[in-house]
């Protein structure tokens, strides 16, 4: 629920202070060592400022103020147990369709669903042609998935819905349909 190019890490003060940045911008040194000469090292800030470069992502902060504040509204508890409910729909509904859902991993149920096969060392493509067609027809309506290694992967979240999952599913029963036809044509 953010924008590209910002994002959140926490390190503790003694830890980042003994970092050293890969890069080094004006953002990352006091401002009373910008401006000196080439034999001498800047003053490097403490903490995490020592990692900024370019400038500051005004509008990404403003975005992820407001993401946050949605999060904490609803809280964390709620958007677990949506994200799960939707997930479990989701891969119910895919197996009920004759689909090869992974089943979750033995510590729980999390909010990706995946199908397919074995996994396959591309990163982004499947050479299963039926999942291929699958993912072309439902990204053709504006469905969003991804292939990871040969697998069709679905991520629900909080802002997700009921009916998005279920107009998700009604697409895959159109797809099975039609190559279904397509498959017994002459």
């Amino acid at each position: 629920m953010g924008l590209y190019g910002l994002g959140f890490l926490y390190v503790s003060q003694n830890i980042a202070d003994r970092l050293k940045p890969a890069y080094l911008s004006g953002q990352g040194v006091t401002p009373t060592s910008l401006y000196v000469s080439a034999d001498t090292s800047p003053n490097i800030k403490p903490g995490a400022g020592r990692f900024e470069v370019g400038n500051p992502n005004h509008i990404g902060c403003v975005a992820a103020a407001v993401s946050i504040a949605q999060l904490l509204t609803l809280g964390a508890e709620c958007i677990e147990q949506h994200v799960l409910d939707l997930s479990r729909m989701l891969s119910d509904g895919l197996k009920a369709r004759q689909l090869p859902v992974l089943d979750p991993p033995a510590n729980g149920r999390t909010h990706i669903v995946a199908i397919g096969g074995a996994l396959e060392p591309s990163i982004d493509t499947t050479t299963d042609a039926g999942l291929l067609s699958l993912y072309n027809y439902l990204a053709e309506r504006r469905v969003h998935m991804s292939i990871r290694r040969g697998v069709l992967r679905f991520s629900v979240h909080g802002y997700t819905s009921h009916d998005d999952v279920a107009n998700t599913l009604d697409l895959v029963s159109e797809w099975h349909r039609s190559s279904s036809l397509a498959a017994r044509a002459p």
